[in-house]
């Protein structure tokens, strides 16, 4: 098996696979709207207006991230199909419409849908694709950089209380 290295990895002063670790954190990051912490910063507006219960809002999450989950195994086939370079450009450009999705949402089969696509394209595929790469491109250090990955999304998701 050969392996391709492309100019700008050639031509980078250190390992590009910092810049590589770098990228997956800041994706990782970018899916804070489909995390369950994203999401609770707008559940008391999405009860006001949809005048909807707690408890209804709390099914629908829970449904949209089940159903999400089964398509992750479908999602990871063509991360590895097509690569993860095109996947991420792909999932993230999804990703920003199911956010607009949900900034439109009107009613409680919208609310359902729009939890299916920001669990699954947000938290579920995006998270995928990110720490799929970094997996691809470390292996001596490999827990070193997954962990640094969730660190920054640790520190992304600490308020400023």
């Amino acid at each position: 098996m050969t392996t391709r290295t492309s100019r700008l990895v050639a031509r980078a002063p250190r390992s590009f696979a910092w810049w590589v670790l770098a990228t997956a954190m800041l994706t990782t990051v970018a899916t804070i709207p489909g995390q369950t912490v994203g999401v609770s910063v707008f559940l008391d507006y999405i009860l006001a207006d949809l005048g909807a219960s707690r408890s209804t809002v709390s099914l629908l999450y829970t449904v949209g991230t089940l159903v999400a989950s089964f398509a992750l195994p479908f999602v990871g086939r063509r991360i590895d199909r097509h690569g993860p370079r095109v996947a991420v450009g792909v999932i993230a450009g999804l990703f920003a419409v199911a956010c607009v999705w949900m900034a439109g949402v009107q009613s409680l089969w919208m609310l359902a849908v729009g939890f299916i696509l920001i669990r699954g394209l947000g938290q579920g595929s995006l998270s995928l694709v990110s720490l799929h790469v970094v997996n691809l491109w470390f292996v001596k250090r490999r827990g070193l950089a997954v962990g640094m990955t969730g660190l920054g999304m640790a520190i992304a998701t600490v308020g400023p209380d």
